[in-house]
């Protein structure tokens, strides 16, 4: 009868016959045949397996490593069977076709899917051992149980860079933090640590001593003009904002009597006292 239907949809239509097609007939040509999609990937025997894709009729069976399967349900984008038995655990190729098709009819695009027939719950991977963290059994596409070989505890971790930064590094620039102490009341307004932005507004101390900084200034020490503060103005011994005076006075009877000198309204008077006319010589000496 196939071979009817075939020599028919060749035959020209000279003579008025029509020319016969799949799509007129009802029957899906296997080429249409397709599978997107399976789920689950990994199947028990006894388990129901849902397929997609396209051309998924009642006229196709879906075919698991060699073992051919009859679909329990199908709509042609979406069908249904019950995963067999195999022979062993692990990968096999599963592709849909029409294998009761005595002209043979070609499979759709293959894909794979795992049975899952061991019994002892180990996950398949069809990853080497190598890219699994050990010490995880599994069975490989073969089915044959392996153990993982990577090391995952070795993990790199980055410096951190940034104030607040977790699961990275700490380093000189960015050190660890008891987050028990870094709140908002432990530090100033204006700075932020540990992502923690300060509430704080300080209060400096008074100034309890000459030249203190970082001190509130009062009437026992005030503030000074640091560009007139020089030595060159400052009386030797004394000792201004942290800067020793250089400049030394004469002694008063080393000053012509009259003279007032040294600081203003408060300076000294000369008591240079000329000798008796008696120590003095009439006449300057000739040399």
């Amino acid at each position: 009868m196939i071979a009817l239907l075939f020599l028919l949809a060749t035959m020209s239509c000279s003579k008025g016959t029509r020319v016969f097609s799949f799509k007129q007939s009802g029957i899906t040509p296997a080429s249409a045949m397709k599978i997107e999609t399976i789920k689950p990937v990994a199947a028990k025997p006894g388990e129901v397996v849902t397929i997609t894709g396209q051309a998924l009729t009642r006229q196709s069976q879906v075919k698991i490593g060699d073992t051919i399967v009859e679909f329990t349900e199908s709509n042609v984008t979406m069908a249904k069977f019950i995963m067999p038995e195999t022979p062993r655990a692990g990968a096999f190729k599963i592709t849909v076709g029409r294998y009761n098709d005595p002209t043979g009819a070609v499979e759709g695009p293959a894909k794979y899917m795992l049975s899952d027939n061991a019994g002892d719950d180990y996950p398949i991977y069809m990853a080497k051992a190598a890219e699994i963290c050990s010490p995880i059994g599994f069975r490989d596409a073969n089915g044959d149980l392996q153990v993982g070989s990577k090391d995952c505890a070795a993990v790199t971790v980055n410096d951190c860079a940034a104030d607040g930064e977790v699961g990275c590094k700490t380093t000189t620039s960015f050190k660890a933090t008891d987050m028990l102490l870094a709140i908002a009341g432990n530090i100033k307004t204006g700075v932020t640590l540990a992502a923690v932005a300060g509430s704080v507004t300080p209060s400096a101390p008074d100034c309890l001593s000459n030249g203190a900084i970082g001190c509130v200034t009062t009437s026992s020490y005030k503030s000074a003009d640091m560009t007139n503060l020089l030595a060159g103005n400052i009386v030797s011994g004394v000792t201004i904002a942290g800067i020793a005076g250089n400049v030394t006075l004469p002694a008063a009877g080393k000053v012509y009597i009259g003279v007032t000198y040294g600081v203003s309204s408060t300076g000294s008077i000369g008591t240079l006292t000329y000798p008796a006319a008696g120590n003095v010589l009439s006449t300057a000496p000739a040399y």
